[in-house]
């Protein structure tokens, strides 16, 4: 497996990949891993970090694993546009439960944060909840992307309320 590393301010993002990226890391690399450092995987670690900065989507194919519920959860979100939010409750009701703290902790273990945009996901208050990067982070790429708060909260106007 290939490493990439980007650097924002104070953050190293890090990206492990083969043929598609397999995990993106927004916060600390665990310090057991042993990979190589590539020239195509700091590229992909740089369309991160202008994905954070610039709200720069791009796309790369990518795995992701999980449970089948977690699949289910992945898909859900990956039809949220940029630009847009939604809640852990309205992706719980697209895919059939009622269970939204579940769909919070298959987000919780998202491989592929960006990719599987769960950093578009919010309480039913509006409120930014946990992300591996940082509620700051979270709020800077949702700015990024072209989402507006009042204080803490996304306006209402950027929520999707049914997927």
């Amino acid at each position: 497996m290939n490493l990439g590393q980007a650097q924002l301010d104070d953050n190293t993002f890090s990206v492990i990949m083969d043929e598609k990226i397999l995990k993106i890391y927004l916060s600390q690399l665990p310090e057991d891993l042993t990979l190589e450092k590539t020239e195509e995987a700091d590229k992909i670690a740089e369309m991160i970090v202008k994905w954070i900065e610039f709200g720069e989507v791009f796309s790369y194919p990518f795995c992701v694993a999980g449970t089948p519920f977690q699949q289910k959860v992945y898909q859900a979100i990956q039809k949220i546009p940029k630009g847009k939010v939604t809640t852990y409750k309205a992706v719980a009701q697209k895919i059939g439960t009622k269970a939204y703290r579940a769909v919070g902790q298959a987000l919780h273990v998202n491989p592929v944060p960006l990719l599987v945009p769960c950093h578009r996901v919010v309480g039913s208050d509006r409120g930014l909840t946990g992300f591996d990067g940082g509620i700051n982070l979270k709020k800077k790429i949702l700015k990024a992307e072209g989402v507006e708060f009042e204080g803490e909260k996304v306006k209402k106007e950027y929520i999707l309320e049914n997927l």
